[in-house]
C-alpha cells in the first residue's frame, strides 16, 4: 500500500532530501524540451492560472530518510536549474549537490544558458515569476518506503497512457528485479543501455524479437506496445512454480559453471539464450538484449556477403516488411543453431521464402506478412509452411533443406526495384516464375 500520495508545491518538493539513484538514466532534456516547460510556466503565470499542475513524481523513501527519484528526475532537475538561473537561493535544493555524469553535465549547461537568456526577458516580473513557480505550480507526490511498490506504481502509471516506450517500461521492471544488487554493477548496466541508440533499441523489440518469438508459436507478431511487454518480463528469481524451476536451475548452474576455473575446457557461451525459452528477470534481461543486438549485427554482416543492396530493396513499406521478415527468419535460425549455421545456401533458402510473398503481392501489408510468417491463412504461395514454427522445432539444420518451396506462378508486383530480387530467386531456386523457367 502506498505510504503517501498528495499534491505539493514545487518549493515543498524541491526542499526534500532528493537523491538520484544509480539506476536512473542520465539527465538528457534537450533545450527544446526545457524551453517548452519554461513557456508553459510563463503562459500559466501571465494568464493568472491559480494552480498549474506539472505532473506526478514517484519517490522511494529509504531508511536514511533520503527520497530516491523513481520517476520525474528530468522535470525536477530542470526546475532546479531554472530556479537557480532565475536567481533563486537554491542552497536548500539537494539536487544541486548530486554527482552528474558528463552527458548530464552537458545537458545542464545547455539548459542553463537557455534559462539565463530567458531571465533577461522577464525584467521587473522576475521575483513574481519565481514565487509563482514555487508556490502556484504543483506536483503530485507519490512516496512509498518500499522500492518494489514504487516501481509497481511507476509501471501502472505508465501503462495507463503516459507516453513511455515499451523498452523503457521493461528497463524499469528488470531494474526492480535487480534490487539488492551492487550499485556499481547496476550503474554500468544502465550506462550501457543508455549508450545504445534508443530508436534501434525500440526496433529491436518491435521489428525483430517480438515478431520472431510470436511467429515461432504461430501467433500474431505485430503491434508491439506497452500492453504486450509481459513476454519479456521473464521468470523471477523467487518463483516456486514447477514450470520455472528447470529454467532457474539451469541459469544458476550456468552462472556458477561459467565462473569456474574449468570453463576454458569446454566451449560454453557465458550468456546462452534462446528466443523460444523463457528468460530470467533482472540482470540477465540486459545481457539478453545485448546478446541479440550483437547477433543481429552479425547477421547483417552475413547478409551483405551474399546479397547486393539492390537485391534487398527498401523503397516502400512492402519492401521494408519483406526485408524484416527475411532477417527474422535468419535470427530464429541462428538462435536455434548458431550464427555459423547461416551458410550461403541457408541464407539464400530463407531469402527465397521471404521474398516469394513479396513478388506475389501487388501491395504487401504488415498484416499479410504476419499471416504468412505464421501460416495463419491461405497466402498465394507457401501457404502450408509455418516456417517459424518449423525452425523452432528442428533438431537438425538439414530439416530446413527438406522444405520444398512453391514455385511463383504469377508475379503481381510491378515495381522495377524488384527486378534484382526476381533474378536472384530464379538463380537460387531454378523455379518457374511467371511462366518463364530460369536458365
Amino acid at each position: 500500500m502506498l505510504k503517501e500520495q498528495q499534491i505539493v508545491s514545487v518549493r515543498e518538493l524541491l526542499s526534500l532530501n532528493l537523491r538520484i539513484p544509480e539506476y536512473q538514466r542520465s539527465y538528457k532534456w534537450k533545450v527544446s524540451t526545457a524551453n517548452m516547460l519554461f513557456n508553459d510556466l510563463l503562459h500559466a503565470y501571465q494568464n493568472g492560472i491559480s494552480e498549474y499542475r506539472i505532473g506526478t513524481v514517484i519517490l522511494h523513501k529509504d531508511p536514511s530518510g533520503k527520497f530516491n527519484i523513481v520517476d520525474g528526475q528530468q522535470r525536477l532537475t530542470t526546475l532546479t536549474i531554472l530556479l537557480f538561473c532565475l536567481g533563486k537561493n537554491t542552497m536548500d535544493f539537494s539536487l544541486l549537490s548530486e554527482e552528474y555524469d558528463d552527458i548530464s553535465k552537458n545537458a545542464i549547461l545547455e539548459n542553463q544558458q537557455l534559462f539565463t537568456q530567458k531571465k533577461n526577458d522577464l525584467e521587473n516580473r522576475l521575483s513574481d515569476f519565481i514565487q509563482y513557480i514555487e508556490e502556484s505550480c504543483s506536483i503530485v507526490k507519490v512516496v512509498t518506503d518500499s522500492e518494489q511498490e514504487a516501481f509497481q506504481f511507476f509501471d501502472s502509471q505508465n501503462s495507463r497512457g503516459k507516453a513511455l516506450s515499451p523498452h523503457d517500461l521493461l528497463k524499469a521492471y528488470h531494474l526492480r528485479e535487480m534490487s539488492g544488487s551492487d550499485e556499481d554493477g547496476t550503474g554500468k548496466i544502465v550506462d550501457h543501455w543508455e549508450e545504445m541508440d534508443q530508436r534501434q533499441l525500440e526496433a529491436l523489440f518491435s521489428d525483430f524479437l517480438y515478431p520472431t518469438i510470436q511467429w515461432s508459436k504461430r501467433r500474431s507478431g505485430i503491434n508491439f506496445d506497452t500492453s504486450r511487454i509481459s513476454i519479456f518480463k521473464g521468470i523471477k528469481m523467487d518463483t516456486t512454480h514447477r514450470y520455472a524451476k528447470y529454467h532457474l536451475a539451469s541459469h544458476i548452474y550456468s552462472e556458477q559453471y561459467n565462473i569456474s576455473p574449468y570453463r576454458h575446457l569446454i566451449n560454453v557461451e557465458l550468456h546462452a539464450f534462446q528466443l523460444t525459452q523463457p528468460l530470467i528477470a533482472g540482470r540477465r534481461f540486459f545481457h539478453f538484449i545485448s546478446y541479440y543486438d550483437k547477433l543481429l549485427k552479425d547477421i547483417t554482416v552475413k547478409i551483405e556477403k551474399v546479397f547486393s543492396l539492390d537485391e534487398l530493396p527498401t523503397n516502400g513499406a512492402g519492401n521494408v516488411y519483406a526485408k524484416r521478415l527475411f532477417i527474422c527468419s535468419l535470427l530464429l535460425t541462428a538462435d536455434r543453431f548458431s550464427i555459423d549455421a547461416l551458410s550461403d545456401s541457408t541464407i539464400k533458402k530463407l531469402y527465397s521464402w521471404a521474398y516469394s510473398i513479396r513478388l506475389t503481392m501487388q501491395n504487401l501489408t504488415l498484416q499479410t506478412i504476419n499471416n504468412y510468417a505464421s501460416a495463419l491463412d491461405d497466402s498465394k504461395v507457401n501457404h502450408d509452411i509455418p516456417l517459424f514454427l518449423q525452425i523452432s522445432e528442428m533438431h537438425s539444420l538439414d530439416e530446413l533443406n527438406q522444405i520444398i518451396l512453391d514455385p511463383i506462378e504469377e508475379i503481381r508486383s510491378t515495381q522495377e526495384s524488384l527486378e534484382p530480387v526476381i533474378r536472384k530467386i530464379k538463380t537460387i531456386n531454378m523455379v518457374v516464375i511467371g511462366n518463364e523457367e530460369a536458365s
